[in-house]
């Protein structure tokens, strides 16, 4: 097994041109379930946790955005900004683990991997995020909706960008399990007035 770690991007693609097959390793809260069950089997390794670019978000006050990189942990995620800034978002992530599992687990591997259980994924869908992809051609926007084709079916390095709900948008996250007559997750948004796109 050989394990690339890049320090940017643009190392990120090259490391992925060289090797297609390679999985890509932020928390690894996921992978090392899938490995130690054996329903996986890793040949190569890149491990992205030490991208600046995945590693930070973005806000625009012009266009209403907030964009989340891939390696936001969820318990950043749990923080200021988010918290003020995506309040259902930042609740829905404080279900996710323990505080050990929220240290690791990022929001691209979230979204990533694509799984029925991924506490952040409705929160993303109901603010109609948007998941920008880079590859070796250049990047490209794709609807929340489209890149998640079905359970732990997805199609790149996602960087996430959701608009800026505050003043515009009131939004809370429950747990199924959380209420007797609830089955599967629920996002209930109470919304005013809802401007920008909502981008992840």
């Amino acid at each position: 097994m050989t394990v690339v770690v890049p320090t940017s991007l643009a190392g990120v693609i090259d490391a992925l041109v060289a090797s297609p097959q390679a999985m890509l390793l932020a928390g690894g809260t996921d992978a090392m379930v899938e490995i130690n069950s054996g329903h996986r089997h890793v040949a190569d390794v890149i491990a992205i946790g030490r991208v600046p670019e995945l590693r930070t978000w973005r806000f625009d006050p012009d266009a209403a955005t907030v964009t989340i990189g891939a390696a936001i942990t969820y318990s950043q995620l749990c923080a200021a900004p988010f918290d003020t800034w995506m309040p259902a978002l930042s609740q829905a992530a404080r279900t996710v683990g323990s505080p050990q599992i929220r240290n690791a687990a990022t929001i691209g591997g979230n979204v990533s991997t694509a799984s029925p259980a991924g506490d952040g994924l409705p929160v993303l869908a109901a603010l109609d995020a948007v998941v920008h992809l880079l590859g070796p051609t250049g990047g490209r926007d794709v609807a929340f909706a489209e890149f998640m084709t079905g359970p732990k079916r997805r199609w790149g390095v996602p960087r996430c960008r959701c608009a800026d709900p505050v003043g515009s948008a009131r939004s809370r996250f429950r747990r199924a399990n959380d209420h007797p007559l609830y089955r599967g997750r629920t996002v209930h948004r109470r919304a005013r007035r809802l401007r920008g796109t909502h981008r992840v």
